[in-house]
C-alpha cells in the first residue's frame, strides 16, 4: 500500500514546474499511506503536515505567477484562488484531530488529497496549462491534454478499498476490548463518584464546623456538591415561613465551564436536567430545599442518593446550630442592650432612684439621687435609707414611720406615701418630695424601688399660679364683656365673670347652678335651635377657629337683650377632642336699636329720593297723561256727534268706546306706576325678573329725559334666573344709578348708557351700568363713603347710600370701577335664592 501511487506521464500537464509539484504531492500521499499502515506518532504527522503546507504554498504561488504572467482568463484565476483558500481551510480542520485521533486524521487527509489531486489535475490545472501553453511563443507543439483521469480514479478506488478493509479489521478487534473497557470504566466511574461524594460529605462536615454565617455556609455547600461530587449543578432555596415560597440563596454549576462560556441560572440556562430534591429541616420544620442536578437520570443511583440524604442531614444540623447560635447571640445582645438602656435611663432620669434590700439598706443610688440629696454613691450604698434621708409628712403632727418599711409584695402600699413628703439633704436642709414605691425580686429576695422627685419648684410654681389666677379673675371681673367657659364633658358652664350680672341680672353663682350652657339657658325659645346648631360645630372646630353668632336672651326681670358671641376652643383631650370652650359675649341691644333707626331713616331718604325724581318727571308726566286724556275726549265727542246726527251704528260706537277705555287704562297705569314708585310701604321680597325690572325703569327714565334724549344700550342675558328681592327697591337702585350716569354725561353731545345683566357666579345675578362721562374721583371707594357723600352742588348725598343699603339688605354687593377708556362702571349683584339673614 505504500507504493500504491507512482508518478506517470499520464499525470503531466506539460508545464514543468506544475508537474514537479504534482509529483511531490504523490510522494507525500505515499508517505501518509506508509504511516497509515503502521502506528504513527503526532511528531511524524507534524513533519508530513509541514511538508504538505510547504508544497501547497510553493505550488499555489507557482500557479498564480504563471496565470498572471501569461494572462490567464480572470474567471480561471478566481477559481484557482478559491480552490487554494479551500485547501488551506480544509487542511486546518483536519489538523485539529492530530492530538485526539491521529489515525482518523490520516484517513481524512488521504481521502482529501486524493480527491484534490484528481479534481485539480484533471480539471483546473489542465485548463490552466492549456491557456499558458497556447500563449507561450516558445512552445513548438500543442499542449498535452491527453491525461486520462481514469488512471487516478482507479488508483483512488484501490486506496479506499484498502482503507476500508483495514478499518473493518481494526473495528472487529477493538469491539471486545471496548466492551471490557466500558464495563471497567463504569465501575471505576461509580467508585470515583462515591469516593468524590464521600469527600464532598467530609467537606460539608468541615464547612458546618467552621462556618458561622448561614448564607456563606450554603454557598460553600453548593460549591462542594458540584466541585467534588461531579454533579452538574446544585442550589439551595430558603422557604418563607408565612407564604412557604422558596427564595434562592446559593447555587453552583459546572455547565458553564463545560460549555466554555458563562452559565445561565442554576442549571446554566441549558436544557432541563434531571434533579433530586432534599429537604433541610430545623427542629422538625422544613426551612430550606437542596436541589441537585445531574446530566443523566442514571446518576441518581441508590448509594449516591443515600449519601446525598446524609449530606442534607449534615446541612440541616448546621442550619439548626447556626439558628441556636444566632438566638443565643441575639439574647445576649438584647440583654446587654437592656442593661445599657437601664443604666442610661436610671442615670438620665431627673428623679432619684433608690434600691433597698429587705433590711432597708441602699444597694443602688443613681446620679440624680446624688444631686438631690447631696450624698455620693459611695456614701449612700450600704446605709439605712430612712436614717440617711428621713421622711415626714408636710403636716408635722402626722408622723409617718419608715417609708422604706413597706408591706411585702402583693399587699397594698400605704396611702400616706402618695402624699407630698418632707425629705432631708446632706446638710440637714428639708425640702418637699414625692415618693413612688414598688417591689421587685432580685436574687431570690424582695427589694424596694423608690423613685423620689424634688417638687420644690412645683410648689413654688403652684403658689405663683394661684396668685396669678387670683389676679386674672379680678381682672376679668373688671371687663365689661361677659366672659364664660363651657365644659363639653359636663355639658355646662364652669366659669363666668361678674359682668354677667350687669347684663342679665343673674349672679355668677346662679349661672353656674343652672348646669347648662350659658346662652342656651337664657336664650329666647325661638333662638334655642340656632344656638344648638352652633354648639354642634364645636367638635369639628380647629385650633384658633372663632365661631361667631348672635342671639336674643331674657334678663332676670324679663327684658329682652341682643347678644353677640365669639367662641374658641381653649382645651382638648389627649385624643384631640375639644373639651373646653372660651366665649366672649357683648350686649348689642343699643347697637341693634341704632341700626333699626338708621334703616328707618334710610327708608325715609329713599322716599325723599323718589320725590326728587317725581318732581323732575312732573312736567314730562303731564305731557304723557295729556295724550290719553285728549284721545278720550276726542272719542267721546265723536260718539256724541254720531248720536246727534242719527248716524250712530252699534259697531262704530262699540269700537270708539273700546278705544276710549284703552286710553283710560293707559292713563291709570301711568298714575299707578308713579304711585307705587312713590308710596312708602314694607319691603316684600319675591322672585323678580331682573330684565323686566330694567325695562320698566328704562321706561320711567325715558319719561324723565324727554327734554334731553339719552340712548340706552341694553345687553340683557335672557338665560339668567329670577332674583329674590323687592321690585320697588331694586327699581329705586336702578333709577338712582341711571340718574347719576345721566348727570355724569351732562356735557356729552350724544349721551349713552350701557346696561348689562349676566351670571354673577355662586348663585347671584350681576347688573352692570356703564357711562361715558367724567369718571370717578381719585381714591373713590364705594364701601368706604361717608354718610351724605356727594360731588354735586345741589346733591343730597343719599343716593349711593340708599343703593348700598338696599343691595346689601337684599343679600348682594355693590361696587364701582373706572371705565376702560372713560366714564365709570357701577355693578351690583342680587341672590337667586333668599339670602340668609335677609333684612328685607
Amino acid at each position: 500500500m505504500s507504493h500504491l501511487f507512482e508518478w506517470s506521464t499520464e499525470f503531466a500537464t506539460g508545464v514543468t514546474d506544475v508537474d514537479d509539484q504534482h509529483e511531490r504531492l504523490i510522494d507525500i500521499i505515499n508517505t501518509l499511506l506508509a504511516l497509515h499502515s503502521n502506528s504513527c506518532t503526532p511528531l511524524e504527522l507534524e513533519t508530513v503536515l509541514q511538508q504538505l503546507q510547504h508544497y501547497a504554498r510553493y505550488h499555489f504561488h507557482t500557479e498564480e505567477v504563471l496565470m498572471a504572467r501569461n494572462h490567464v482568463s480572470p474567471d480561471h484565476q478566481k477559481a484557482h484562488l478559491a480552490a487554494h483558500k479551500g485547501f488551506f481551510k480544509h487542511l486546518g480542520r483536519v489538523t485539529q484531530l492530530i492530538e485526539t485521533s491521529p489515525d482518523l486524521m490520516v484517513d481524512h487527509l488521504l481521502s482529501f488529497l486524493v480527491e484534490w489531486l484528481i479534481h485539480h489535475i484533471t480539471q483546473m490545472d489542465m485548463e490552466m496549462a492549456r491557456e499558458v501553453l497556447d500563449q507561450s511563443v516558445e512552445s513548438t507543439s500543442a499542449p498535452k491534454t491527453s491525461s486520462q483521469p481514469h488512471v487516478l480514479v482507479n488508483t483512488a478506488n484501490q486506496l479506499y478499498e484498502g482503507l476500508g478493509r483495514r478499518s473493518l479489521e481494526l473495528l472487529e478487534s477493538n469491539l471486545q476490548l471496548n466492551r471490557e473497557i466500558e464495563q471497567r470504566t463504569i465501575l471505576e466511574a461509580r467508585l470515583r463518584r462515591m469516593s468524590a461524594l464521600y469527600m464532598a460529605l467530609s467537606k460539608t462536615n468541615q464547612a458546618v464546623a467552621f462556618r458561622y454565617d448561614r448564607d456563606s455556609l450554603l454557598k460553600e455547600v453548593c460549591s462542594i456538591v458540584t466541585e467534588y461530587s461531579g454533579f452538574a449543578a446544585a442550589s439551595i432555596a430558603i422557604l418563607d415561613p408565612d407564604s412557604n415560597q422558596p427564595t434562592l440563596i446559593a447555587s453552583s454549576s459546572t455547565l458553564a465551564e463545560q460549555a466554555g462560556g458563562e452559565g445561565r441560572g442554576s442549571a446554566g440556562g441549558h436544557s432541563i436536567l434531571p434533579s433530586a430534591v432534599f429537604p433541610l429541616q430545623v427542629e422538625g420544620n422544613v426551612v430550606a430545599i437542596l436541589t441537585v442536578y445531574c446530566h443523566e437520570p442514571e446518576e441518581f443511583e441508590e448509594p449516591l442518593v443515600a449519601v446525598l440524604k446524609e449530606m442534607a442531614t449534615v446541612i440541616s444540623f448546621g442550619l439548626e446550630s447556626l439558628e441556636r447560635e444566632d438566638k443565643r447571640r441575639n439574647a445576649e445582645a438584647r440583654l446587654r442592650d437592656s442593661e445599657a438602656r437601664l443604666r442610661a435611663i436610671t442615670e438620665a432620669a431627673a428623679d432619684a432612684i433608690v434600691l433597698t434590700d429587705a433590711q432597708g439598706q441602699i444597694s443602688f443610688w443613681n446620679s440624680s439621687a446624688e444631686r438631690i440629696f447631696g450624698y455620693s454613691a459611695d456614701e449612700a450604698l450600704g446605709q439605712q435609707a430612712y436614717a440617711l434621708i428621713g421622711y415626714a409628712l408636710e403636716e408635722q403632727t402626722l408622723s409617718v414611720g419608715d417609708p422604706m418599711d413597706i408591706p411585702s409584695a402583693g399587699k397594698q402600699i400605704s396611702a400616706a406615701l402618695s402624699e407630698p413628703l418632707i425629705a432631708r439633704r446632706k446638710g440637714g436642709q428639708t425640702f418637699p418630695v414625692e415618693v413612688s414605691l414598688s417591689h421587685c425580686r432580685i436574687q431570690d429576695g424582695w427589694n424596694t424601688v423608690s423613685v423620689v422627685r424634688d417638687i420644690t419648684l412645683r410648689k413654688r410654681a403652684q403658689l405663683e399660679l394661684l396668685a396669678s389666677q387670683t389676679k386674672l379673675a379680678r381682672l376679668m371681673d373688671l371687663v365689661p364683656l361677659i366672659i364664660y367657659i363651657h365644659d363639653l364633658d359636663s355639658c355646662g358652664t364652669v366659669y363666668v365673670n361678674q359682668a354677667v350680672q350687669a347684663a342679665t341680672g343673674y349672679t355668677p353663682e346662679e349661672i353656674l347652678s343652672l348646669n347648662s350652657y350659658l346662652m342656651q339657658a337664657l336664650a329666647e325659645p325661638e333662638d334655642v335651635a340656632a344656638i344648638r346648631s352652633v354648639a354642634a360645630q364645636w367638635p369639628d372646630a380647629r385650633d384658633g377657629e372663632v365661631i361667631e353668632y348672635e342671639c336674643r336672651i331674657k334678663t332676670k326681670d324679663g327684658n329682652p337683650r341682643h347678644i353677640a358671641c365669639r367662641e374658641v376652643v381653649i382645651a382638648r383631650t389627649e385624643s384631640g377632642r375639644p373639651q373646653q370652650i372660651l366665649g366672649v359675649a357683648m350686649d348689642m341691644t343699643v347697637r341693634v336699636w341704632q341700626r333699626l333707626m338708621q334703616e328707618e331713616k334710610l327708608a325715609d331718604f329713599s322716599r325723599i329720593g323718589r320725590l326728587v325724581n317725581m318732581g323732575e318727571m312732573a312736567s314730562a308726566l303731564a305731557h304723557e297723561l295729556n295724550q290719553p286724556l285728549a284721545a278720550i275726549a276726542n272719542f267721546n265727542q265723536a260718539c256724541a256727534n254720531l248720536l246727534r246726527n242719527g248716524k250712530a251704528k252699534p259697531e262704530v260706537l262699540e269700537q270708539a268706546l273700546s278705544k276710549t277705555a284703552e286710553q283710560a287704562l293707559r292713563a291709570g297705569s301711568i298714575i299707578q306706576t308713579m304711585r307705587e314708585f312713590m308710596r312708602k310701604r314694607e319691603a316684600k321680597p319675591a322672585e323678580l325678573d331682573i330684565n323686566e325690572a330694567v325695562r320698566e325703569v328704562i321706561a320711567l327714565a325715558n319719561i324723565r329725559s324727554r327734554t334731553r334724549p339719552v340712548e340706552f344700550s341694553l345687553r340683557l342675558d335672557q338665560t339668567v334666573a329670577s332674583v329674590w328681592a323687592d321690585r320697588i327697591l331694586v327699581e329705586q337702585v336702578l333709577m338712582n344709578l341711571l340718574r347719576n350716569a345721566e348727570e355724569a354725561m351732562g356735557g356729552t353731545p350724544l349721551p349713552e348708557i350701557q346696561i348689562e345683566t349676566g351670571d354673577g357666579g355662586s348663585g347671584f345675578v350681576k347688573v352692570s351700568i356703564r357711562d361715558f362721562g367724567i369718571g370717578l374721583p381719585d381714591g373713590f371707594e364705594l364701601d368706604k363713603l361717608p354718610t351724605f357723600y356727594t360731588t354735586k352742588a345741589d346733591g343730597t348725598g343719599v343716593g349711593l347710600g340708599i343703593c348700598r343699603s338696599i343691595v346689601e339688605a337684599s343679600g348682594g354687593k355693590i361696587w364701582a370701577m373706572p371705565g376702560d377708556q372713560q366714564g365709570s362702571v357701577f355693578e351690583f349683584t342680587l341672590p337667586i335664592k333668599p339670602a340668609d339673614g335677609n333684612g328685607l
